[in-house]
């Protein structure tokens, strides 16, 4: 069985990261966040420090 893991990177200005990939964030019920997706189609989570 192959588990999934997905990094998560805790910016300040999350809007500024979605405005440089030219992608929406999304409304999370922790926190808006983006997803990422390198050529390998490796996801990856960007979104502001939580607490």
């Amino acid at each position: 069985m192959h588990e999934e893991v997905v990094p998560i990177l805790r910016v300040r200005d999350v809007e500024a990261i979605a405005a440089e990939f030219g992608l929406a964030t999304e409304e999370a019920p922790w926190a808006r966040e983006i997803e990422l997706r390198d050529p390998d189609g490796n996801r990856l989570r960007t979104g502001p420090p939580t607490g």
